[in-house]
């Protein structure tokens, strides 16, 4: 894994969003909604489970995966029919 600063600033917003909602167990979100947030995702978050992937740990994460790890949240579940994703609380 690498920090990329471009993209960790890029997806702040998110984590903060999910920081703010910190008392949600879970929370399905649209693309939509994301793009509301953080502007146009790329392509592959659309096509790609490990796009949205994170490890529990958080070693092997996706630079953009961590803004919402720190925030506490893992993206368990991208529904691309629907283009939704579940955000899960991490137990801590």
């Amino acid at each position: 894994m690498r920090d990329d600063p471009t993209m960790l600033s890029k997806y702040q917003p998110l984590a903060d969003y999910l920081i703010a909602r910190k008392d949600a167990s879970q929370m399905v979100l649209a693309f939509s909604a994301i793009e509301a947030i953080i502007g146009p995702l790329p392509e592959t978050a659309r096509r790609s489970v490990e796009w949205w992937g994170v490890t529990v740990s958080g070693r092997d994460t996706n630079a953009h995966a961590l803004g919402w790890w720190h925030a506490g949240y893992v993206a368990d579940r991208p529904d691309f029919a629907v283009q939704t994703v579940t955000f899960r609380r991490l137990a801590r």
